[in-house]
C-alpha cells in the first residue's frame, strides 16, 4: 500500500474552493489467471477539505486483464464505487457529480495507456515561479530571507509556494542561478525552447506582458500584484514554464478498437458490496490493447 498526497484544481461549483487537497491510497495486486497475469490498481480517493467530504469516500479500480481474444492483448477497465459513512440530503448530487468526474478522469486514464501503448511523443509542462525579495542591506534582489518566508527561500518553487520536487542543487546553486536549476525525472528532456519567463497580468492597469509582478508580500493571489514597483513593494515573481518531452523507444502495443460495457455496468449501484472482490460499480471504460504484428 502506499499515499500519494497532491493538491487538485477543482472546477467551479457552489460551496467548492478553487483547489483542494487530495489522498490516495493505493493497493496493487497481481494475480496468476489461466491466460496469464492480472493486475488490479485499488486506490481510495479522500478529500478532507471539500463540503460533506467526511460522509462519503470514493473508490477506484483500474484492471488489466489478459483478452481472451489474442493471447498477446490485454483489457484496460477502470471503475469506481461511492462508500457513504453518513446521510446527507445532497447524496445525488454529490453521485451525479462524482459520475461526471469519474468519466472524465476514465478518459485521461485510458488516453494515457493508448499513448503509452502507441509509442507517441508524450509532453508534460511544468510551471516554476521565481520569487525575489529586496534586500535593504544589499540593495538588489536576493532570493527570500525572512525567516517566516520558509521554503520560499529555495527561489524556485512550485505552484503552491513549495520546493519544486525536480529542484537540485544547494542552496547557494538556486541563489546563483538564472533559470530554473530543475533535473528532471528519468525519461524526460526539456525540449528545444527551454525554460521561458511567461508574462502574467496582473490587478492594475498594466500591459500585462511584463515578466515581473510586485506585492508587499508572496500572495498567491493574481488579484494582489502590479506590473510595475513604484519603490514600496519589497516582493516579486515571475512564472517560467518548460514543455519535457519523453519518446518511447519502442512500443509494445497499440490500442486496437473499444470494447462497450453492458449498459448495466453504467448504473451507479446504491449501498451494495463488491461481488467477488470486484468493484463493479459506476461507470466503466474499456479499452483494449493488441501487440504488434510483425
Amino acid at each position: 500500500s502506499r499515499d500519494i498526497h497532491a493538491v487538485a484544481t477543482l472546477p467551479p461549483k457552489p460551496l467548492c474552493p478553487k483547489t483542494t487537497p487530495v489522498c490516495f491510497s493505493n493497493d496493487i495486486f497481481v494475480t496468476q489467471t489461466a491466460r496469464g497475469k492480472s493486475v488490479c490498481i485499488n486506490t481510495l480517493v479522500q478529500t478532507p477539505a471539500l463540503p460533506f467530504s467526511d460522509c462519503y469516500n470514493v473508490v477506484e479500480r483500474v484492471k488489466l486483464t489478459p483478452s481472451p481474444m489474442c493471447s498477446d492483448s490485454a483489457t484496460v477497465s477502470k471503475s469506481f464505487r461511492i462508500q457513504w459513512h453518513k446521510h446527507t440530503w445532497l447524496k445525488s448530487t454529490i453521485e451525479a457529480q462524482t459520475l461526471q468526474m469519474e468519466m472524465e478522469a476514465s478518459k485521461c486514464v485510458l488516453a494515457t495507456f493508448q499513448q503509452r501503448a502507441c509509442g507517441a511523443r508524450q509532453e508534460r509542462v511544468e510551471e516554476i515561479w521565481e520569487l525575489q525579495r529586496w534586500s535593504l542591506t544589499e540593495h538588489r534582489w536576493c532570493s527570500p530571507f525572512l525567516p517566516h518566508d520558509g521554503d520560499k527561500s529555495w527561489r524556485w518553487l512550485d505552484s503552491s509556494y513549495e520546493r519544486h520536487p525536480w529542484l537540485r542543487g544547494s542552496y547557494a546553486d538556486c541563489e546563483e542561478a538564472e533559470q530554473p536549476p530543475i533535473l528532471p525525472a528519468s525519461g524526460w528532456e526539456i525540449d528545444e525552447n527551454g525554460w521561458v519567463p511567461t508574462p502574467q497580468r496582473t490587478s492594475d492597469e498594466g500591459s500585462g506582458d511584463t515578466e515581473w509582478q510586485y506585492a508587499l508580500d508572496f500572495y498567491s493571489s493574481d488579484k494582489l500584484y502590479f506590473d510595475h514597483n513604484p519603490g514600496v513593494f519589497p516582493c516579486r515573481r515571475r512564472l517560467w514554464r518548460a514543455t519535457f518531452v519523453r519518446i518511447p523507444e519502442a512500443p509494445d502495443v497499440l490500442v486496437q478498437d473499444v470494447e462497450k460495457v453492458p449498459p448495466v455496468e453504467a448504473v451507479l449501484l446504491r449501498g451494495r458490496p463488491c461481488r467477488a472482490g470486484l468493484l463493479r460499480a459506476g461507470k466503466a471504460l474499456t479499452q483494449r490493447l493488441s501487440g504488434l504484428c510483425s
